[in-house]
């Protein structure tokens, strides 16, 4: 016995790993789009961009587990079922339950798994993507810096660079600082570089003169060798950090902070998220469950049980839209949090109810044929 669940522990646990690294790769491919249009407009490397792709996993990955797990526990069975495999067990003694306990193992593994993402996995990755993008929308240097185009990254600021190394060396550089308005300077250099930290951020000119017209009327010029501007008012732009709910960890949803919310519609949103990542999980199961139900619990069928696979497909497709259906209307009732528990435990009560039955269903013999025997 003990083999046998082995045997179907295994034929399940493959094609689940198969189905969400390749399920989630296409979604990741997809979510990159948006990732890209980010690189592109904010001059970022293609470092960045990956990094920023292998932060979104997570969460890809806790959505699609649930029908991942699903489909390869429906593939799984019916392979098995239609090798005979399936009748062979029944036929030496195994209850139902004896053959879908393997199949509820990984399921419960699931659970865990998708539980671990979705309440530090989640939150710390997507807080850190929050950053990421946060840093490349207000790179100081993406903004101020585009080869052969004049940009002005605040009012009174104009710079043009002929080209920029892949060192970062700014080549060419022409800059029009009109920020004083008492006092307009023209700065040309041959090469520039751009350096921050905390406090404040520079650009070094090398190699250039400024020039400015002084108050009575003359143009006075001024050769450098080194020269320093300030860009404090520059790295200023865009400087508000703001999380979002998948951001935040567990307690930070349920019992928000007001720094993390503005008025009761947003804690609504929050705790509709919280509820989720709790109940989220418990789907794993539960359509575990009903492939169970659809096929090991289920009369042989010699032709196959493509109709039945494509009933419970459909059904729990249908369950998992409900489930996004309720978070959505829950964020704006809280009443309705409860629903997002209700649906998956109540999956899960009837399906255990009909596993542990006696009596499967039977079509009962036509009374006719059955009157007719009798004689």
């Amino acid at each position: 016995m003990m083999l046998v669940q082995k045997y179907i522990s295994r034929q399940v646990l493959y094609p689940f790993i198969f189905s969400l690294l390749a399920l989630t790769t296409l979604a990741v491919l997809t979510q990159s789009l948006q990732t890209i249009d980010l690189i592109a407009e904010n001059n970022q490397s293609a470092l960045t961009f990956f990094y920023l792709t292998l932060l979104a996993m997570p969460k890809l990955i806790a959505i699609i587990m649930p029908i991942s797990l699903f489909l390869s526990i429906l593939y799984s069975l019916n392979r098995i079922a239609i090798d005979g495999e399936l009748i062979v067990a029944k036929a030496s003694g195994m209850s139902t339950w004896e053959i879908s306990n393997p199949i509820i193992r990984v399921s419960i593994l699931a659970v865990m798994m998708h539980l671990l993402i979705n309440l530090l996995v989640q939150p710390l990755a997507f807080s850190e993507m929050r950053k990421e993008v946060f840093k490349a929308r207000t790179d100081i240097a993406s903004k101020m810096v585009s080869s052969g185009e004049f940009i002005k990254p605040v009012k009174g600021f104009t710079m043009y660079a002929g080209d920029i190394g892949a060192d970062g060396i700014i080549k060419d550089i022409l800059i029009n600082d009109a920020r004083d308005r008492t006092k307009t300077i023209t700065y040309i250099a041959e090469k520039a570089f751009i350096s921050k930290n905390n406090e404040f951020s520079k650009l070094t000119l090398k190699s250039g003169s400024a020039q400015s017209l002084l108050s009575n009327g003359e143009f006075n010029i001024v050769q450098f060798d080194d020269y320093q501007l300030n860009l404090s008012e520059i790295k200023s732009l865009d400087a508000t950090f703001i999380k979002k709910p998948s951001d935040l960890y567990l307690h930070q949803l349920l019992k928000p902070n007001s720094r993390y919310y503005i008025n009761k519609k947003r804690r609504k949103k929050y705790l509709s998220e919280g509820n989720n990542r709790l109940a989220s999980p418990i789907y794993n199961l539960a359509l575990a469950l009903l492939a169970i139900c659809t096929i090991i619990k289920s009369n042989h069928q010699r032709m196959g049980y493509k109709f039945k696979i494509l009933l419970c497909g459909a059904l729990g497709f249908s369950i998992k839209l409900t489930d996004f259906f309720i978070k959505s209307i829950s964020e704006n009732n809280s009443n309705l949090n409860i629903l997002q528990y209700a649906l998956p435990i109540m999956i899960c009560f009837l399906c255990i109810i009909y596993i542990f039955s006696k009596h499967p269903y039977i079509k009962p013999k036509n009374n006719m044929n059955h009157k007719l025997g009798s004689k």
